[in-house]
């Protein structure tokens, strides 16, 4: 592969991209082994990383017969979220992530607040109940993941929506988790990701 080059690779269901896409990558890191060069897969999860290893392993095992052990020097494995992580660092930005066990409590401070300024009433009925925070949280995240800030949605939501809708409720919440996390100086995983692009 060139350097700094991008290939689309498409094909059907196990047509060999992988294989190959994982081929041209363990050859780029043979040629460079001494050039300090880096070649970087980011995945979805750690458990498609362990996936990415056991392939790898398995492809340098058939290149290397005989060998006890194989490797690629200069090549990371990282899932998504570490990427973010990785490249927030290198640009010298300093950050705090929270475990997501947390969330569920910082959406409840969320929740409470939007509650207090009065401008919670469709979903107030629903609002204390654990499968509503679990159901709000995976909104938030697919809103985080789509790259939509809180002022986006609302934005939208009011060119669309009555003020008072249950979707403008819930980008309020949107807008209120996220000045939850401001307040304590925090980041969750999407957040951060948020913040890479």
């Amino acid at each position: 592969m060139p350097e700094r080059s991008i290939e689309l690779i498409t094909g059907p269901y196990r047509s060999g991209k992988s294989i190959w896409l994982l081929d041209q990558v363990a050859e780029h890191c043979r040629q460079s082994l001494l050039s300090g060069k880096q070649a970087i897969i980011t995945v979805p999860s750690h458990r498609y990383k362990r996936l990415v290893e056991e392939r790898l392993l398995e492809q340098l095992e058939q290149l290397v017969v005989g060998a006890s052990t194989a490797g690629l020097v200069g090549l990371k494995i990282l899932p998504f979220y570490d990427l973010c992580h990785q490249v927030l660092r290198q640009a010298g930005c300093g950050f705090r992530l929270i475990p997501d066990s947390i969330r569920p409590a910082i959406l409840v401070k969320a929740i409470e607040k939007v509650k207090v300024a009065g401008r919670l009433t469709g979903l107030s009925s629903i609002a204390d109940f654990a499968g509503t925070h679990a159901h709000m949280l995976e909104l938030i995240d697919e809103l985080e993941r789509a790259g939509f800030s809180p002022s986006e949605v609302i934005s939208q939501l009011s060119k669309m929506a009555a003020s008072d809708a249950r979707y403008m409720e819930l980008g309020r919440v949107y807008e209120a988790y996220w000045q939850e996390l401001e307040s304590l100086s925090v980041f969750d995983e999407r957040k951060l990701a948020y913040k890479t692009r």
